[in-house]
């Protein structure tokens, strides 16, 4: 009974959607489908095909896309095959302002080599057609072919995103250079003021200052530093010192050396009188116009006994290294400071480049008592190599590196800084069995012919076996053993890194018999 009423309207349901699907004939027989054909026949035919003319339009839209130009540079000048110099104007135009308005050029020689490079800014806002004009510089020892390339790179990986270039013929500038102090004639002291312009600044924008006598020889010399990118004209500022034992005729020289070869590029020198110190200096060690590094060997006779005494090393670019030290009764009685000064930190100390510093010796209360200008080296100098010392760690020898200026007596260097000792207040402990200057000054044997310090006064090195000589003050270790076996294993091992050596003899004032006795 209940599938038969569920059956019964889904009859009827299907019977009626049957004759609605028919569309019989008959539409008369009720007012409600004359009202609706005629909305549904001729009026609204017409609409379909108004509305497929609006779609039309559509398929024109990525047309505009279509039409963005594409990225272009063009360079108006220099025009391909011109000869050009530097500075040299670059002018064009881009079809799309870079990211930040910013472009890069650089110029070629014919080896393919990179002789300039930087940036040129398009006067236009980023994605926007605009024009470049600038000057850029170059740097060729020699004219011949070249290239001058203009590119836009990706903000994103530094890629070249497009780019053009023009093939030219490059002109070598003429280096010059010229000096506006000190003037032809003028009387100068050490250090020696030099000022002046070039007009292609040269490799690392340096300089070599040098200071004549009057036979031709080098009195002074040192880096002098040009304000200008390399390639560029700039002006130098510097100061070099010299050392002289009589004022006379001098010659002031600053020139452009060759980075492949050491061959002057370039130099210009002015005549000039040079005076020598109206009294010597109170600092003996570094002599004045001494090229030194770190840790800086100091021996001056200045203050009074038992005092203290700053020692402060100022760089011509202002770094600045001071310590404080014991002025100690020198074999005269007099005020001594012998010590060594350098960096005293746990973290990496400055490293300033090459160039003129001033070492001055002042009391506490700020009284200036002694004063010498010097070169400092940086440790990264062509002119400064590392050698190794032995200092001790309780009795254990330890190697340690030391820096020294480029010399051919690299030995003897070598054992001049290990009688330096290590310095003072080191964080690694070092210590020494050789004589300090206070073992020394305070030595009960000590002769009235003693100096403050050990020296050494002679290292020869024949067929393998190098004998050091060493001053007399070497006696002051006051025996023993161990400590005469721990002088010999430093000296020993000190020279026998060098290749020319293998085997070592020990001398003092001379003698090898009977030295270092315990």
């Amino acid at each position: 009974m209940r599938t038969t009423k569920i059956a019964s309207p889904l009859l009827a349901m299907l019977l009626v959607l049957t004759l609605a699907a028919c569309g019989s004939a008959t539409p008369t027989a009720t007012s409600m489908p004359q009202a609706v054909a005629p909305t549904t026949t001729q009026a609204p035919t017409t609409q379909p095909a108004a509305a497929t003319q609006a779609p039309t339009a559509i398929p024109n839209q990525p047309e505009a896309t279509a039409t963005t130009p594409p990225r272009q540079i063009l360079i108006d000048a220099p025009v391909a095959g011109a000869a050009v110099s530097s500075p040299l104007e670059v002018r064009g135009s881009v079809s799309v302002s870079p990211f930040e308005s910013t472009l890069r050029w650089r110029a070629y020689d014919a080896a393919g080599q990179v002789v300039g490079e930087g940036p040129i800014m398009v006067d236009a806002e980023m994605g926007q057609p605009g024009n470049f004009d600038d000057q850029i510089t170059f740097s060729v020892s020699a004219g011949g072919p070249g290239r001058i390339e203009i590119a836009e790179l990706s903000a994103k990986d530094g890629s070249t995103v497009v780019s053009a270039a023009v093939d030219v013929v490059l002109v070598a500038s003429p280096r010059q250079i010229l000096i506006d102090a000190p003037v032809a004639g003028a009387t100068v002291s050490s250090p020696v003021e030099v000022r002046g312009s070039v007009t292609v600044s040269p490799f690392e924008s340096t300089l070599r200052g040098r200071v004549y006598n009057h036979s031709g020889l080098v009195v002074g010399e040192g880096p002098v530093m040009v304000s200008a990118e390399m390639g560029q004209p700039g002006s130098f500022a510097g100061m070099i010192p010299f050392t002289i034992d009589a004022t006379g005729p001098g010659r002031v020289e600053i020139a452009d050396i060759s980075p492949k070869d050491g061959s002057v590029i370039a130099s210009a020198s002015v005549d000039v009188a040079l005076a020598a110190p109206l009294m010597p200096s109170a600092i003996e060690i570094p002599k004045a116009g001494a090229q030194a590094v770190l840790p800086l060997h100091i021996l001056a006779r200045v203050g009074l006994p038992g005092e203290q005494a700053t020692a402060t090393l100022t760089w011509q670019d202002g770094t600045i290294l001071e310590g404080r030290f014991q002025i100690r009764a020198g074999e005269d009685g007099k005020g001594l400071l012998i010590d060594s000064l350098d960096w005293m930190m746990e973290g990496p100390p400055p490293q300033p480049p090459s160039q003129p510093a001033t070492l001055a010796i002042r009391s506490l209360d700020g009284q200036l008592l002694a004063e010498q200008a010097i070169t400092m080296l940086s440790a990264d100098d062509p002119e400064v190599r590392a050698v190794t010392v032995y200092f001790l760690l309780g009795e254990e020898l330890q190697a340690t590196q030391r820096l020294i200026a480029e010399t051919e007596a690299v030995g003897a260097a070598a054992l001049n800084e290990l009688l330096w000792g290590p310095s003072p207040n080191n964080l690694a402990g070092f210590e020494t069995a050789i004589p300090t200057p206070e073992e020394v000054l305070s030595y009960a044997g000590r002769g009235a012919d003693w100096g403050p310090r050990v020296r050494l006064l002679k290292l020869t090195i024949v067929d393998g076996v190098a004998t050091a000589d060493f001053s007399k003050e070497t006696q002051a270790y006051g025996g023993g053993s161990l400590r005469v076996k721990l002088i010999h294993d430093q000296i020993a091992m000190t020279l026998l890194q060098f290749s020319t050596v293998h085997e070592v003899v020990i001398a003092v004032e001379g003698q090898t018999e009977g030295v270092l006795q315990p």
